[in-house]
Order: structure tokens, then C-alpha cells, then sequence
């Protein structure tokens, strides 16, 4: 990989087939690679095993840094805090707040379409206040 972004799935980099040998002097530093390990689990469910390396080049070992299982893309919302550090250590760029918003509320919908159609706004209202809460306290 070259770099994390806050943006698409958060990742950019040179794409290597399995198997193939990659130039350790070329590489960047820090050297960075996510690997898709594949399908999982039972045939009909098969999530796809995402794990991120981190090259150790004193050893010349890959070091697992983070790993992650899903279906779809969400994988890359588990991996991306491993990411950022992993390049920018504790002084890495903002977060796109919209993308954020966005995974959140795509997970309330999600929650959502697990309750039965009238009930909805009833939760809408109950966590309504927990919200607010939690903007007034992370705004002291």
C-alpha cells in the first residue's frame, strides 16, 4: 500500500498476485501490504479474510498489524485505524467526518430494518436524547 485515505475504502496501493516476489529495496517506508486471504466459513455465508501487514525490515519479516472478516466492504472500516497508524503513527490527518456519518447511519439502518416498520420511530425518538447527550458532553 501506498498511502490510507479517509476516502472510498481508505486504501491505495500496488496490486501483487499471490506468489509473486516484490523488490524489498523498492518498497516504501514504511512498507505497508493487505493481503485478501480469501473466502471463510461455511459455503453459503463466505465472508472474505482481510489481514494487513507491516514489514519489520531490521528482520525482513511481515508482522500482522490487523485483520478482518466480511461479505462486503466493511471490512475496511475494521482496518482502517491500523492503517492510519501504521502510517501516520499518532499524528495522522483528520477523519472524513461525512464517511463516518455515513457508516453510522448506514448501520441505524440496518438496525432499523430489523424492527417491525411502526416501531421504528419509537426507537428514532428513544435514542434521540442519547445523542444529544453525547454532543453536549463531547462539546464541555
Amino acid at each position: 500500500m501506498r498511502e490510507w485515505r479517509s476516502d472510498a475504502l481508505g486504501f491505495e496501493g500496488t496490486f501483487h498476485r499471490p506468489g509473486s516476489s516484490v523488490d524489498m529495496a523498492a518498497l516504501g517506508r514504511p512498507a505497508v501490504a493487505l493481503e485478501c486471504a480469501g473466502p471463510t466459513g461455511c459455503p453459503k455465508a463466505r465472508q472474505y479474510l482481510w489481514i494487513l501487514w507491516r514489514l519489520d525490515f531490521a528482520s525482513e519479516r511481515w508482522i500482522e498489524i490487523a485483520r478482518a472478516q466480511a461479505c462486503d466492504w466493511t471490512w475496511s472500516i475494521a482496518i482502517r485505524p491500523a492503517a492510519a497508524h501504521a502510517f501516520y503513527g499518532d499524528s495522522r490527518p483528520e477523519p472524513d467526518i461525512a464517511l463516518l456519518a455515513g457508516g453510522v447511519i448506514r448501520d441505524l439502518d440496518k438496525a432499523l430494518d430489523d424492527i417491525e416498520p411502526r416501531l421504528r420511530p419509537l426507537l428514532l425518538s428513544a435514542i434521540e436524547p442519547e445523542i444529544a447527550s453525547r454532543i453536549a458532553a463531547y462539546l464541555e
